[in-house]
This record gives C-alpha cells, sequence and structure tokens, in this order.
C-alpha cells in the first residue's frame, strides 16, 4: 500500500513545502493539496517548490476540476512541471466543489468531466487532442506521463471513472457529506442508489460553510454522527490504524492519504513513518 499526505494550501507555502520533505522522509509517497483558488493559495506554484526540494515525491491535486482552468492550461502546467522534474506528478480530478461553488458556479457534469479527462491527459502527454472543436497540441512535450485519477460517489460517476480514470479517488469521513448531499438531491434519501446510512445525516447539513472547509474546528462537523465517524475514519492507536488499513488493502485500496489539517501535523506524519507505513509497505 502506497501513502499520501493531504495538505490545504494555507500561507506560508514554505510551511506546506516543510511539511511534504518530511513526508518523504517518513516514506510517504505522493503528496496532494486541495485545489480551490478562493479558499487557498495557487497550489501549482507551491508545486513546483515541492519538486524542487523532494527526490521521489508524486505531487498532484486532490482535486481540480474542468471548470477553473482551461484544459490545455492544465495540460500544459502539469506537463511543465513534469519536464522540470521527471513525470513526478498526477492530476486528481472531479466535478468540483468548493472551488466552484464558492465562486458561484455549479459543479461541472460528468460528461464535461469526463471529456476533459481524455483531453488533459492527452494534451499532457504529447497527444493532439480537440478543445472547443479545435484540434490542439503542445509541440514541446517529449516522453510526458501524467494518471489521470477521478473522484466519484454516485453510480454514474463511479461508471465515469471506470471508463476514463487511470485512479480512483474515495473521500471519506465529514468531507464526503458536500457529496452524499448531491446524491440524495439527485437521486432522492430512499432511492436505494446510496446506503441510507450515508443518507440520514445529511438533513442537519442546512447552510453548509465552506470558509471552514477541511478545518479543525469546523462547526458543520455536528451534523456526522458517531455512527458515521467510526465506519469511515481512523482513529486510536496506530495499531488501530493498522488494523483497519490491513482490512482496506484486502479490499483492493492501494494508497491510503492521510488528511493531515490539525494541530499535531508533524507528529502524525513521524508516527506514520515510524510505525504505520513500515507495517502496511511490503
Amino acid at each position: 500500500m502506497d501513502f499520501g499526505l493531504v495538505l490545504q494550501t494555507d500561507p506560508p507555502a514554505s510551511a506546506v513545502v516543510g511539511l511534504m520533505r518530511r513526508a518523504e522522509r517518513n516514506g510517504f509517497r505522493y503528496g496532494w493539496t486541495f485545489d480551490s483558488a478562493v479558499l487557498w493559495q495557487e497550489p501549482f506554484v507551491i508545486y513546483s517548490r515541492i519538486l524542487e526540494h523532494t527526490e521521489k515525491l508524486i505531487v498532484g491535486p486532490m482535486v481540480t476540476n474542468p471548470g477553473t482552468r482551461t484544459w490545455e492550461v492544465t495540460a500544459s502546467t502539469f506537463a511543465t512541471l513534469n519536464d522540470m522534474y521527471g513525470n513526478r506528478t498526477v492530476c486528481g480530478i472531479g466535478r468540483g466543489d468548493s472551488a466552484m461553488r464558492v465562486a458561484g458556479r455549479r459543479p461541472n457534469t460528468l460528461a464535461r468531466l469526463g471529456e476533459a479527462t481524455d483531453v488533459i491527459r492527452d494534451l499532457a502527454e504529447g497527444r493532439e487532442a480537440t478543445v472547443d472543436g479545435q484540434p490542439v497540441q503542445i509541440p514541446w512535450v517529449k516522453d510526458g506521463r501524467l494518471p489521470v485519477w477521478m473522484a466519484a460517489y454516485g453510480p454514474k460517476a463511479l461508471a465515469l471513472a471506470g471508463q476514463k480514470a487511470d485512479g480512483f479517488i474515495l473521500q471519506l469521513a465529514d468531507q464526503v457529506g458536500n457529496h452524499v448531499a448531491d446524491l440524495v438531491a439527485r437521486y432522492g434519501e430512499h432511492s436505494g442508489m446510496v446506503p441510507d446510512e450515508l443518507t440520514a445525516y445529511i438533513a442537519g447539513r442546512s447552510g453548509y460553510d465552506y470558509s471552514h472547509h477541511g478545518r479543525t474546528g469546523n462547526p458543520d462537523t455536528a451534523f456526522v454522527p458517531d455512527e458515521i465517524v467510526d465506519r469511515f475514519c481512523l482513529l486510536g492507536p496506530a495499531e488501530a490504524h493498522i488494523e483497519k488499513l490491513r482490512h482496506l488493502k484486502d479490499l483492493g485500496v492501494d494508497q491510503f492519504a492521510v488528511y493531515n489539517m490539525h494541530d499535531a501535523r508533524e507528529a502524525t506524519i513521524d508516527a506514520y513513518g515510524a510505525e504505520i507505513i513500515p507495517a502496511l509497505t511490503d
């Protein structure tokens, strides 16, 4: 099993770079960040510094979306980083949650997400793609490689991820409430499309404030019941983490990405490096 570290790009950026360097020293293979231009600093600028100050760490957004950047710009940005640092990026992509909603936009359609996935990968790897009806190719890309991993939850999105993506991102715990609420609105609370255990708590989620998104002390987490926390979170001593991660590994999970957004970030990275990653790494 691989391990990733997920951070928000809060200033100062140097702290994000420092935590990613610490993560690599502790055996983490992936460094992920949020991508929401209004709420946090621009991640792709910071990726360049992370890549410069690490040796093998693979970096990327968890997740970007097809709406806040044009597709050729996204592809060119990844391709530039890969050319500079040797194909050490991965494109996590989804319909767009906080990045779109904070700016007053709706998340992208699945059709647009699927098309963007193909176009961004093709352009970043040097192939021609069609953008807004126009053939486009980035001529300077040589031997580029960009895996595209898709975040998905509902049945149609999961099918799209299986058809288009190189990897699948599943976000858990209180963060997933935004997406479950979308599924309930689309399919109905007792449609059978989403387990009742994941929908029963959504009624208490009205008025979600994205300024607290993913942060310690988020008052909106009050709507998440203990049963959901026990089911989806890794809690307790290292042995409890290892037990749950071994179960996930047996189910086919090949990476666990730690959302490290609290007041013990260094201690968590070090604990994973000392006890948990060695126990789960072949």
